[in-house]
């Protein structure tokens, strides 16, 4: 733990009511982390270019899932949020935005983001 780390992690615990756990470690700069609909964290990895799928209880990895033609590249792309259909229990739909290169006129490759709808099949 960083010195920094440390200062914050003795901060908080300070505060009345709160304790701190590691839950995940080694993630590629996780972005966006949400509780899902199965219980699970779903968190976005930036630069790792996928969605990992971690128990909240035990930390235990449950499935990766990499984005396709995703690309990072520089500082602020990658994999960078990412959102359950709101009917996801019948549809199984997530969104996510991420950038991914595009040709221009010129046959230069141009970053862009783009969002996508896939669907999750727990069964993988």
């Amino acid at each position: 733990m960083t010195p920094v780390q440390s200062a914050a992690r003795e901060q908080l615990l300070q505060q009345e009511g709160f304790s701190v756990s590691a839950i995940a470690r080694n993630l590629s700069a996780p972005l966006n982390i949400l509780y899902g609909p199965d219980s699970t964290l779903w968190i976005t990895e930036r630069v790792g270019k996928d969605i990992v799928r971690i128990d909240p209880i035990n930390g235990t990895k449950l499935s990766t899932m990499p984005i396709p033609n995703a690309n990072q590249s520089k500082g602020q792309d990658g994999v960078l949020g990412m959102a359950f259909d709101p009917d996801f229990n019948n549809t199984h739909h997530i969104y996510v935005a991420y950038t991914y290169e595009e040709d221009s006129a010129e046959g230069i490759p141009e970053l862009k983001t783009k969002i996508t709808r896939f669907t999750y099949d727990a069964s993988h």
